[in-house]
């Protein structure tokens, strides 16, 4: 799952909401998500993935639409799942509030109400998780062609000033990939559902057929 998720506008870096795992403390890592925010302005068009790893973790990035949305995740976690993750982020946000309302906001956490939305995504996706983790972990090891340059350090980019379009160019394959793993998530997790409940439904089928012959038929 997402140990916090940023959502920032581009040609500031002015963040427009955010939701993090109350259980532990990533103000540090926060802290640099929102140093590069500020440095996220002229690669847009250039990128919409990218990726940079920091310890355990990796920073995870997705863009659209003059807006970006970083989950910051453990570094074992699927890019499939993440990325898919992020992408129904954005559209979920979308779907809520419109592009004049994105440029017209003046302070930060202006969209602080989506922080439900994003829990319930992030309590999707954990859900998710931990139904099909063997499923997502095949999954995770088929991503082996997808190409991406990953930095090691996130303060050295800091530092040095990289540029952003040099840290991950993941190929559009990534874009596909995503979508296949929320796809192929969805069907794993009704497969669940109906491997559950179906016998249940079953019975209920039997005895309304049952009844039905008994006060109809006979």
């Amino acid at each position: 799952m997402a140990l916090f998720t940023n959502i920032a506008r581009i040609q500031d870096g002015l963040l427009l909401c955010s939701d993090s795992d109350e259980e532990a403390d990533y103000t540090k890592y926060q802290n640099y998500a929102k140093q590069l925010f500020q440095k996220l302005e002229a690669m847009e068009q250039k990128i919409d993935k990218f990726s940079i790893e920091e310890s355990e973790f990796t920073y995870h990035y997705y863009i659209a639409n003059g807006v970006c949305y970083l989950g910051f995740f453990k570094k074992n976690y699927p890019y499939r799942a993440v990325f898919a993750y992020l992408k129904e982020l954005e559209e979920e946000f979308r779907r809520i509030y419109n592009q004049q309302e994105i440029e017209e906001a003046n302070r930060s956490f202006t969209f602080i109400k989506f922080e439900s939305v994003i829990r319930n995504l992030r309590q999707k996706y954990t859900d998710d998780s931990s139904l099909a983790d063997k499923n997502i972990q095949q999954l995770s090891e088929n991503l082996t062609d997808v190409q991406r340059i990953i930095t090691k350090n996130i303060k050295e980019v800091l530092e040095r000033g990289e540029k952003l379009e040099t840290l991950n160019l993941a190929s559009s394959k990534l874009s596909n990939e995503s979508k296949v793993y929320a796809i192929k998530a969805r069907n794993f997790k009704w497969r669940m559902w109906w491997k559950t409940y179906s016998p249940l439904i079953i019975i209920a089928a039997i005895v309304f057929l049952v009844l039905f012959i008994k006060f109809f038929i006979w």
